[in-house]
């Protein structure tokens, strides 16, 4: 037995993706699709076939009852039609039957299992990857961390030859001339100080001593004076003083007891 003539058509059409599957493949299919749902195939038939048959009892009826020729003619009509689809379902239901009873049992073991399984009807070739050119980077070196330098601010260096009346004290009639500021001051140096003022102005002044930088407290060195003094020794610093930074503070009040800023001159000394 030959090869049908469509056998290249359908077969270049495969290859080329215009069909969803090669005939030897759809056929078995089909088949077994038809066994499989040949009782709603029977029932469905069967439905149009009663259909049918009370179509055509009813034109046989019209075709009794008609009074001219042209309704029975449409009646016979009708009722050939009826009797046409009655052939053809009765047909159609033999080979349902000739299907699902002969064919589908003769079918070869092999192509029954493929025709079973869930496989699409358009395979999808492998996905190969192919080799390319493109290097594979290295993995990152880690970056070793640098250790952290903390720098130590550089201590701020102790002044040790300022004028006192030009870098501490606004007020050239409020100064102490020693000791200088920043001076080494031994337990019981003496005070030097200047301070102008009428004496009739009702102003006194004093001396303080304060430790620490700046100091939190103030301790008086002396009494109150109110008598105006040129560059003379004022009073001694306490003995016993632990070594570290001070500050001598020389202030003048004003009669009401007011002290203005321009009239407290501050100069730091430390005691070893």
């Amino acid at each position: 037995m030959g090869r049908p003539p469509w056998a290249p058509a359908l077969r270049g059409a495969g290859a080329a993706g215009a069909l969803p599957a090669p005939p030897d493949r759809a056929m078995p299919e089909l088949i077994l699709a038809i066994r499989e749902y040949a009782g709603w195939l029977y029932a469905l038939l069967a439905l149009l076939a009663v259909r049918e048959v009370l179509g055509l009892l009813r034109t046989g009826r019209d075709h009794d009852l008609a009074l001219f020729g042209l309704e029975r003619e449409a009646a016979t009509g009708r009722a050939v039609r009826a009797l046409l689809t009655l052939f053809l379902l009765v047909s159609i239901g033999v080979g349902v039957a000739l299907v699902a009873e002969v064919l589908a049992p003769a079918l070869p073991e092999q192509a029954a299992r493929r025709s079973r399984e869930d496989a699409p009807l358009i395979e999808t070739p492998p996905t190969v990857v192919l080799p390319t050119d493109t290097p594979t980077p290295r993995p990152p070196t880690p970056t070793r961390r640098l250790p952290r330098i903390v720098t130590a601010a550089p201590e701020e260096p102790w002044p040790t030859s300022a004028p006192v009346a030009a870098s501490l004290c606004r007020n050239p009639d409020v100064e102490i001339a020693a000791p200088a500021a920043g001076a080494l001051s031994a337990d019981g140096a003496t005070v030097v100080v200047t301070v102008r003022f009428a004496p009739e102005a009702g102003r006194r002044f004093w001396l303080e001593l304060g430790a620490g930088s700046p100091p939190t407290a103030w301790q008086l060195v002396g009494a109150p004076r109110t008598e105006p003094v040129e560059a003379a020794p004022l009073e001694r610093l306490p003995a016993g003083l632990p070594p570290g930074p001070y500050v001598l503070r020389l202030l003048l009040s004003e009669p009401d007891g007011r002290v203005l800023p321009e009239n407290v001159c501050e100069v730091p000394v430390r005691v070893p």
